[in-house]
């Protein structure tokens, strides 16, 4: 076996015994005529038997790759996926090594790209097998794979075997023609392939009874295993297929003694095993012998590699035994969970502690899974969800507080506000406890307790007074980030609006860095540059952001850096110094690469997309949605906002309004549920724009007078100027209300033509978001507008004809031409639509 190969990288050994396909491997050879090969069917219908039989009838030089639900992460899949292949294709040294870098954690998909590119492959044909597909519900790996793919040369057949149909990410990319399908109805036994099947073990039947099994079992491979074993061929008294529990249960079960069934009921514990775990799980001696005679008997289990597994439908079979058995589940569960401690693998030791309900276990297997070094914020939050993280039981986090800094990072990270706070509410009574015994832990304590968005930045710092003065040290169990790799400082970890009252500001940071030693400079300075941006003060901004920059050392957190570099390039941008924007964008990927901070790229790739996006450019916003790590089920996590606001000015450009205001009205409810202002108030400036578009434009005055209203008082004028041309006419309509009804006095009337003023500087160098959905303005002759102004007052036609001293059929012919441009169909709707658009008063 070749050093870098795993149980997961090979595949169950062929039964010493197989049924003959030769109908079934000629339609395999007819689907590899194109490279991909999606072979779908439910458990039991011998997808993986009838695979490599084809593969060695075919000779293909075979990766071999065997998927679990500990795969669903993009970091985790595809290293699996590098491993498998370098354990088959010539490849040089420093092909493995970039397998094994940091860089490949935060970058997989692209480093997988690259490692493709760099393959030596031989003058012979290749398969790549996924198998158990339908495993892997990560929509970043489903969206991500066939771009990957489509890098591998043609003489590589790729095969998926799945439960699950063709994902639509797969077929889109490469359309029908070039995927060969293979379902139910090719991997299904006719009679005639029965009667051979049967005969291969020394049992020959007519062709009737072949004729009778087929029609009983539907040509299932699992069922007609189980008939043949079983040496009974009735099917007089069953209609419809069987089940398979059924099967096992007369065929198989009822057949073996009592020792050999509390094995198998005891093995089914771990979803796969070695035989070391099988002898600590049983307290057998005689493991090895059983597991040859189970394996020797075709009893639904393999061997592959070093490692046992049972077939999944006859595991599940077991486990329902072991539910109604009186073996002790929690101690089998503890068992195993102690096995894989005692191995380092702290991942799977987690899962079976957890299943077994017992607190020391569960405690031991988190603190040593939160030993291992931490992830991108995208692979943080996956390995929460795959390994049941965020459900930790408060009793374990009671006796491990810990815990609760790790529990609210992730919820606040997945934008769980109702969690937050409860988790808040459980950590601040125990606070004195965390700094006598944690005292290593009080930095990063700090920086959590910043995140609870219920309690204002003035009353933060007085709960932060309430904590005792410790020596410091790098904590354990820490959070990976307080920027949340988000570009602006100004708007991270929270919205920093409450800076700009001097003593709040003063208050905050000056008792924050008695406990925050690293960054805090950069972390406050940058948040001030900010906020002046956000008001418009753009000289002195740009003079506090390169101070910073000049500042700037190998001890800073690249996040920190990262983010004072973007601030210095939109400065730039919105004072259209086009050359030194670009430079400043250089720069930052510079030094991204420079300091392997490759998980940062992704919102910078938000950041340069949305610059293309505020320029009209259709182009910016098809390449952004493309990515395969935007989709459409994230509004609500809140690490990934300023990716999603991308995405839905995204979807603005190309005119998906409906899409782009659904995206938006979840993105207002998490901005407001943690009290980020600006975040909240760019949700409601973009929702009006698409009310604008979209005919709805009293809707869109209201919205965005609520916006400058509450704006206003910070006196935050780009958050809304820098939609420039798509704002400008909700601008202009509010500013002839107000003047309308006499406000020119009032200070938000003074504060709206400032913020007309930066937008109409903003329109004459980007397009804007609506440049695509530009809605041709409707126009009502005078005689349509005079009708809807009446019938608005309450008049009848009857007394419009005397109003008007126009004929009846003439009223009836300007208001029908109204609503056709209205698109209503009734008055009422027509007055409403009007006075929408401003037609009449």
């Amino acid at each position: 076996m070749n050093l870098y190969q795993t149980a997961k990288q090979t595949p169950v050994s062929l039964p010493e015994i197989c049924a003959p396909r030769a109908e079934l491997l000629q339609t395999f050879d007819k689907a590899a005529k194109t490279q991909y090969i999606y072979v779908q069917a439910p458990a039991g219908y011998g997808k993986t038997i009838s695979t490599l039989l084809w593969l060695k009838k075919s000779n293909h030089k075979t990766v071999w790759i065997s998927l679990d639900v500990y795969d669903n992460t993009p970091t985790l899949f595809y290293r699996l996926f590098c491993m498998s292949i370098l354990s088959v294709i010539p490849h040089d040294e420093k092909v493995f090594q970039g397998v094994k870098s940091p860089a490949f954690n935060i970058s997989p998909v692209e480093c997988t790209i690259d490692l493709l590119s760099q393959l030596a492959y031989e003058d012979c044909k290749y398969a790549i097998v996924l198998d158990d597909f339908h495993v892997i519900q990560n929509e970043e790996i489903k969206k991500s794979l066939p771009y990957v793919l489509k890098r591998l040369p043609i003489m590589v057949t790729v095969i998926v075997l799945s439960r699950n149909s063709l994902p639509d990410s797969a077929s889109s990319l490469y359309g029908q023609e070039t995927i060969a399908q293979i379902g139910i109805a090719e991997l299904a036994f006719n009679s005639e392939e029965i009667r051979k099947h049967f005969a291969t073990y020394g049992r020959f039947i007519t062709k009737e009874e072949a004729e009778g099994i087929q029609t009983y079992t539907e040509g299932w491979a699992i069922a007609l295993n189980a008939m043949v074993m079983s040496g009974s061929i009735d099917v007089a008294y069953k209609s419809q297929m069987p089940s398979f529990n059924g099967f096992i249960e007369k065929n198989i079960w009822s057949r073996l003694d009592a020792d050999l069934r509390e094995f198998l009921i005891k093995t089914s514990v771990p979803d796969k095993f070695t035989l070391e775990l099988c002898e600590y799980l049983t307290e057998s001696d005689h493991c090895k012998e059983t597991l040859d005679f189970l394996i020797g008997g075709n009893v639904n289990i393999s061997l592959v590699g070093m490692e046992y597994r049972y077939h999944n439908l006859f595991l599940e079979f077991l486990r329902d035994k072991l539910n109604q058995s009186d073996i002790d589940k929690t101690a089998l569960n503890k068992r195993v969970a102690d096995y894989y401690l005692n191995i380092g693998n702290f991942l799977t030791a987690k899962n079976y502690a957890m299943k077994s309900g017992d607190k020391k276990a569960i405690s031991q297997a988190i603190r040593s899974f939160y030993s291992i070094k931490t992830f991108s914020l995208d692979e943080y939050v996956e390995f929460h969800k795959l390994y049941n993280l965020h459900n930790i039981p408060d009793e374990i986090c009671d006796k491990m507080p810990l815990l609760y800094i790790a529990r609210i990072f992730f919820s606040y990270l997945n934008g769980d506000a109702n969690i937050v706070s409860r988790l808040f509410d459980k950590l601040y009574p125990i606070l004195p406890l965390i700094a006598d015994t944690y005292p290593e832990a009080m930095e990063n304590l700090t920086s959590i307790i910043l995140l609870d968005h219920r309690i204002k930045l003035s009353g933060l710092a007085s709960r932060l007074e309430k904590l005792p003065n410790v020596t410091l040290k790098h904590a354990t169990l820490q959070s990976p980030t307080f920027t949340f790799q988000l570009p602006f400082l100004h708007r991270c970890a929270r919205d920093f609006y409450e800076l700009l009252d001097p003593q709040i500001m003063n208050h905050i940071r000056n008792y924050s860095s008695n406990l925050i030693k690293q960054n805090i400079d950069i972390m406050f300075r940058g948040a001030e540059a900010g906020l002046l941006m956000e008001k418009n003060k753009l000289h002195e901004a740009l003079e506090v952001a390169i101070f910073l920059k000049s500042t700037i050392d190998e001890s800073m957190s690249p996040e920190f850096v990262y983010a004072v570099y973007v601030l210095v390039a939109e400065i730039y941008l919105l004072q259209n110094q086009r050359d030194k924007f670009e430079a400043a964008i250089k720069e930052v990927k510079e030094y991204i690469s420079l300091s392997s901070s490759q998980y940062l790229l992704k919102n910078l790739s938000a950041y340069e997309a949305r610059t293309g996006i505020s320029n009209g450019e259709k182009s910016a916003a098809e390449k952004w949605l493309e990515n395969y790590y935007v989709n459409d089920e994230s509004f609500n996590e809140f690490y990934k906002i300023y990716r999603n606001f991308t995405t839905a000015r995204a979807c603005i450009l190309l005119v998906q309004m409906d899409k782009a205001y659904d995206a938006l009205n979840k993105l207002k409810t998490l901005s407001e549920s943690y009290d980020r202002l600006l975040d909240a108030a760019e949700a409601d400036v973009l929702l009006a724009i698409i009310e604008w578009v979209t005919g709805k434009r009293k809707e869109a005055q209201i919205r965005l007078h609520g916006v400058l209203s509450s704006m206003q008082k910070y006196g935050f004028i780009r958050v809304i100027a820098n939609d420039g041309k798509a704002v400008l006419p909700i601008l202009s309509s509010v500013i002839k209300k107000m003047e309308k009804e006499n406000e020119q006095s009032d200070g938000l009337y003074k504060f709206t033509k400032e913020v007309y003023i930066a937008a109409y500087e903003q329109s004459k160098h980007f397009k804007g978001l609506t440049h695509n959905a530009e809605v041709a303005p409707v126009k009502l002759s005078p005689q349509q507008k005079r009708v809807l102004e009446l019938l608005a007052k309450g008049y009848k036609n009857a007394e419009i004809v005397e109003q008007t001293g126009r004929s009846l059929n003439t009223i009836r012919t300007h208001t029908k031409i109204a609503y056709r441009k209205l698109e209503v169909n009734n008055s009422l709707d027509a007055i409403v639509r009007a006075r929408e658009l401003e037609l009449i008063d």
